[in-house]
Formats: C-alpha cells, structure tokens, sequence
C-alpha cells in the first residue's frame, strides 16, 4: 500500500470489484493518481510488479461525457494485462 492515497479497505474494496465484476471505473481529476491506482490494481490481480506484464492504452469515447474548454472530448485509459 506504499504510495497509495488510499486505506488499504478502500484499495481491497476495488480490487474485490475488479475480480468480480471484471470492471471498475475511476474518475477524477487529472493527476490525482487514477492511472497509478489502476497499475496497483493490476499488480495485485496478477500478484506481480512486473511493468512488462501489464500495457497502458489511451482511448476516447465515441460518445463524449465531458466536453473540455477546448471543446474536445475527454481522453480515457485502459490498462489491459
């Protein structure tokens, strides 16, 4: 649980989810840590720290939930192991 801004309850909550539901969404401002939470995340599944195990993916939504002041929609990342 080092370096999560998490209690420990809330990380075990999300990844009880993650293994039952196989999904689970995080939403947040940007640089609040939701790309960090879903790495752990993906380590603790695999039960291993190994970065080359696990690959990062940006992706947008056809639909956009949120329009930016720029007006272009909200970017979205997946981590896929």
């Amino acid at each position: 649980m080092k370096g999560l801004f998490l209690a420990e309850a809330q990380f075990d909550e999300m990844l009880a989810a993650l293994q039952e539901k196989k999904n689970v969404v995080l939403q947040g401002a940007p640089g609040v840590g939701k790309t960090y939470v879903a790495r752990r995340l993906a380590y603790a599944l695999i039960e291993s720290n190994d970065p080359q195990r696990i690959e990062s993916s940006s992706f947008t939504s056809p639909i956009p939930t949120r329009i930016s002041s720029r007006g272009s929609a909200r970017r979205r990342r997946a981590i896929s192991i």
